[in-house]
């Protein structure tokens, strides 16, 4: 049958290419052919079932569970399931006290699916859960979605995942595939500062029409507080902006974050009155 063999075909080309992420991206310096042979097992169990995991459920979410430190630096960390064309592939919440990763090897709140969005996300059936225990990766939603799981707005926010957009108020402009403009003010909520002097991080782009005028401001406000306006200059067009945090907002489950442009632009062939691009919105 036609189908059967496009997806045989599709499985193929999926096992091909987590197979050779392995053997080419996976040997660091580790020591040992016993030990980086056993890596190298676990990290190609570990792709392939999330290939398999994405033809079973296609369009859902994958969340694994279970996730150690060995398997995240050498399985998760480089994002080998974007190179067979899987993108949605998250750890479950909680996930970071397990692994433990220092800064070095990547920000594994990039990675980590915040507990307010996994329980939505399981609750309007948008998500799979799976156990990456063992040999094979096992399906465990419908047990996972039945245990109670800590839960506050997220600490990071990417505003262009559909997944997060519920935190988004309504300036937001749709999403543009990997980021999300912005008119000149938009809000969105998220977790507070969770220690002291912790700051807020704005990752984006601004375009150069933007700033054809001089520099623009960038004000941010968090909850009743005005922060000190950022700058943005000519050439600065991928931008990360950061801001101490009140001390109000250490430890609060959810905080409101404004964010405004001093002016807009219009592109010739849109209609919308334009500010910046943003990808993320993050406390650390």
């Amino acid at each position: 049958h036609p189908a059967t063999r496009t997806a045989t075909g599709a499985k193929a080309a999926a096992t091909a290419m987590a197979v050779l992420y392995v053997f080419l991206v996976l040997p660091r310096a580790v020591t040992g052919s016993e030990w980086n042979y056993r890596l190298t097992l676990r990290a190609r169990n570990l792709v392939e079932g999330v290939a398999r995991a994405h033809e079973l459920h296609p369009g859902k979410t994958i969340l694994l569970d279970g996730v150690d430190i060995d398997q995240f630096r050498n399985g998760v960390s480089d994002h080998p399931f974007k190179a067979i064309g899987i993108e949605n592939v998250y750890l479950t919440p909680g996930s970071e006290r397990n692994i433990g990763v220092t800064p070095q090897w990547a920000d594994i709140d990039e990675f980590v699916m915040p507990a307010e969005a996994a329980a939505k996300a399981l609750a309007e059936s948008e998500a799979v859960v799976y156990d990456v225990r063992g040999p094979e990766l096992r399906n465990i939603t419908s047990a996972y979605a039945g245990i109670s799981h800590e839960g506050k707005a997220p600490l990071r926010v990417d505003v262009s995942s559909p997944l997060t957009a519920y935190l988004l108020g309504p300036e937001w402009y749709p999403n543009d595939g990997n980021h999300r403009w912005m008119p000149k003010r938009a809000s969105l909520r998220m977790g507070g500062p969770t220690a002291p002097g912790q700051r807020l991080y704005l990752h984006g782009y601004c375009p150069p029409e933007l700033l054809q005028d001089g520099p623009i401001l960038v004000t941010v406000a968090v909850d009743s507080s005005t922060l000190a306006p950022a700058v943005i200059r000519s050439g600065d067009n991928t931008f990360e902006l950061y801001w101490p945090l009140p001390d109000a907002a250490l430890g609060k489950p959810e905080m409101q974050v404004s964010v405004e442009v001093s002016r807009t632009f219009r592109p010739p062939t849109d209609a919308r009155d334009l500010g910046l691009a943003f990808g993320a919105f993050e406390v650390r």
